[in-house]
């Protein structure tokens, strides 16, 4: 028989992209590009052409925690598909996540996601032992300026392992405020079922479409965040830094995106 005990921490490190890691890393993907549609499937529909994304870290400042994101997203008329697979760890302990995504808009204001995740974990010596979770978003305009995003992580509570150990869930409210492209802000609430909910802002400039920075901001545990992205045509790179307060340890990201332009 092959399990797993003992795995209270698996899967809470949320596999997001560099830039939304500067933002304060919230689970809504609030930069709207990247690997952070895999935790908020909704935001895949943003990617107005078919594009492919890639983010490397190391987590408090480790080189053997790496982190790694893969993602590539695809416009298809009025939905949009998505496929990504995220890993951590190092050769005792290592987890894996491969995700497929998919988005829509019911009404003009209205749009919706869903992935279907399948979580591996590995710790040396124990074995390996896999589960499947459905991760639920959607979003709403408000006006013009601000739109509020929901978000429920795991809906199906899974369970992995021989001890039956649950994964995290995490119950997520936010609002966006977005003027003329260039000032983005943020402000919202996450709920794990488990531990003490959190609070986290951000805020990012983007002066000229091929330069922007962001900070970021959250409670427990207290971050701080912040980073910057460079583009050029279909290019982009990313780079995101987050200092955990009551550890005194840092987690960087590095993320690129490559898109495929065609109309529509």
């Amino acid at each position: 028989m092959i399990g797993v005990s003992r795995i209270f921490c698996a899967f809470e490190s949320i596999p997001n992209s560099a830039y939304n890691l500067a933002l304060g890393n919230p689970v809504i993907n609030i930069n709207g590009y990247g690997f952070g549609a895999q935790n908020d499937p909704r935001s895949i529909i943003l990617n107005k052409n078919i594009h492919f994304s890639g983010t490397i870290g190391n987590k408090f400042s480790v080189s053997s925690l790496r982190e790694s994101s893969w993602l590539v997203g695809v416009p298809l008329q009025k939905y949009h598909l998505g496929f990504g697979v995220n890993s951590f760890g190092n050769q005792l302990y290592q987890e894996s996540t491969v995700s497929f995504i998919g988005a829509g808009r019911l009404k003009e204001k209205l749009a919706w996601g869903i992935s279907a995740n399948y979580y591996t974990i590995f710790i040396q010596n124990y074995g390996n032992a896999s589960t499947g979770g459905l991760t639920l978003s959607w979003e709403s305009s408000l006006s013009d300026n601000f739109t509020f995003v929901g978000l429920i992580t795991n809906i199906n509570k899974p369970i992995i392992g021989i001890s039956e150990d649950a994964l995290p869930q995490i119950i997520s409210a936010g609002f966006i405020y977005q003027f003329e492209n260039k000032i983005k802000a943020y402000l919202s609430r996450e709920q794990d079922l488990v531990y003490k909910g959190s609070l986290k802002f951000g805020f990012s400039y983007t002066p000229t479409p091929f330069f922007g920075v962001a900070i970021g901001s959250g409670s427990n545990p207290g971050i701080i965040s912040g980073g910057l992205f460079l583009a050029m045509s279909k290019y982009k790179i990313e780079y995101g830094i987050i200092s955990y307060e009551n550890i005194g340890r840092y987690s960087h990201k590095i993320s690129m995106y490559y898109t495929i332009p065609f109309s529509k």
